[in-house]
């Protein structure tokens, strides 16, 4: 009986994707470009670049896993783990995160959507100062918070957990919060036991009073911290990241408002294929049902999912939790600029935006993440310290589920096999891809090997055929630098 070769599981193939293909090409070229410019960009967004071209490639190293029944073998590449634009992580997180929110945090009541976006101004501000978004975020929600509050007494308490997007639908920077309220309040019984009221839905007249008073407080908060121009010029605020890394403020500024921050269409608007491009103006007033605008901000709270629907919840969370592209939405034009598709076309008919490979490098830079910067965020009685918390949420907190995991890990130098195999769990939860199931017995799949060491890669790949060396790294085109291709 001859031996059975693995069978490599990869279903996404990174290195085929527009994506992975546009920076593989081009990074060199942007990079060396933004040398010879004096310009540099901070250290973790040049990491990430170079982390997501080793993204699903096997050769960079890979999990081997093997059938307790049939004996046969499949390979399962390792990820790069990244929460800037890489498609699969970005997935991944989604997945996971939805599934330990629905199944250990959020109580099994109903659940409310505020969604608040803010000025273009401010979209860069939060971007680059991390004190700032957690100051708006806490306005935000404990202004919601406060609604349901104020419906019953003093010592009753909501709770609810924040999402913070980066992205708009045009690979453009737009930080905006997406807030799941729970509609209700509990109370804390003097017997420790806590007790949930429900509480009235808001109304359009509510939203627009919300929308007043986040604006209220957000516009204070700006003017004491000096983000206003109404202050005198020495008192103006000082950017914590100008000085730092100048490249990187200019690509999320220029990315805030659709434009170029480099080369020979520097300030420039990115192109768009539609049948124009235009704002109708900041008039406050109510658009759609509880959806309302007020001087550049937006608040939209139209959905909402009941206690028994929790499979709508999880829906609702992957898709606040979503990656920032979609490679399925890229294609090649005929003079090899990128372009992407919106999601829903705009009023304006806009359909696409077209970008060259090096501004399609801009944009990806603008949407990295600064280090420990928290894009989900918990409040009210869901926050971690919170003294009702343990008598609300339904399962266990992600501190006891690593120290269970522990304790039942016998092998102290096993690396927790639970953990492991909970990304199987999703697969199968999620995207119905079950990877602890042998393809040809069904049996079940156990990791027997965590494969880094280049030269075993190597043997490997080529004893099943397969290249053992990376796809290179085009070189840099000097004369082709930033240059509309």
């Amino acid at each position: 009986m001859s031996e059975q070769k693995p069978f490599i599981y990869q279903t996404r193939r990174p290195e085929e994707t527009l994506l992975y293909k546009t920076i593989l090409s081009t990074l060199n070229t942007f990079l060396v470009n933004l040398q010879n410019e004096g310009r540099s960009l901070p250290h973790h967004v040049i990491k990430e670049l170079y982390a997501y071209l080793q993204c699903g490639v096997l050769a960079y190293g890979f999990v081997r896993l093997k059938c307790e029944d049939c004996r046969s073998e499949k390979f399962v590449a390792f990820s790069c783990k990244k929460r800037g634009f890489c498609s699969s992580c970005g997935a991944k997180k989604m997945a996971e995160t939805a599934a330990y929110l629905v199944d250990n945090i959020i109580p099994h009541v109903k659940m409310r959507q505020y969604v608040l976006s803010v000025p273009i101004p401010l979209r860069y501000w939060m971007a680059s100062n991390k004190k700032l978004l957690a100051k708006i975020h806490k306005i935000f929600a404990l202004s919601i918070e406060k609604f349901y509050t104020d419906q019953n007494t003093n010592t009753s308490r909501s709770g609810s957990i924040c999402f913070v997007q980066r992205f708009g639908g045009a690979l453009n920077l737009n930080v905006h919060f997406h807030l799941l309220q729970i509609e209700g309040v509990y109370e804390l019984k003097k017997t420790g036991t806590t007790k949930f009221k429900k509480t009235k839905s808001p109304s359009n007249l509510d939203i627009k009073n919300l929308v007043t008073i986040i604006q209220e407080k957000i516009i204070k908060h700006l003017r004491r911290s000096g983000y206003l121009k109404n202050l005198p010029p020495d008192e103006d605020p000082t950017d914590p990241l100008l000085e730092k890394d100048p490249t990187y403020v200019e690509l999320m500024s220029a990315s805030v408002g659709h434009q170029i921050a480099l080369g020979e269409r520097q300030g420039q608007k990115v192109r768009f294929i539609g049948s124009g491009f235009g704002y109708t103006g900041d008039i406050p007033e109510l658009k759609g049902r509880l959806c309302a605008f007020l001087g550049g901000f937006s608040l939209h709270a139209a959905i909402s999912v009941p206690r028994y629907r929790r499979n709508e919840l999880e829906k609702l969370i992957r898709y606040t939790a979503r990656p920032s592209i979609s490679t399925e939405r890229m294609s090649l034009t005929k003079n090899g600029d990128i372009k992407y598709e919106l999601k829903k076309s705009w009023k304006n008919g806009v359909t696409h935006v077209v970008l060259p490979p090096h501004e399609l490098i801009e944009k990806l830079c603008a949407l990295i993440p600064q280090p420990r910067m928290h894009l989900v965020r918990y409040s009210g009685v869901l926050a971690p310290n919170a003294k009702m918390r343990p008598h609300v949420i339904p399962g266990l907190t992600r501190a006891q589920i690593k120290a269970k995991e522990k304790e039942e890990n016998k092998d102290p130098d096993e690396k927790t096999p639970i953990k492991k195999s909970s990304w199987a769990k999703l697969l199968a939860r999620v995207f119905e891809i079950d990877i602890s199931k042998c393809v040809h017995c069904n049996g079940k799949m156990k990791i027997i090997a965590s494969i880094k060491d280049p030269p075993v890669i190597k043997r490997i790949l080529t004893y099943l055929g397969l290249s053992p060396i990376p796809p290179p790294l085009a070189p840099a085109r000097m004369k082709e630098l930033f240059v509309s291709m």
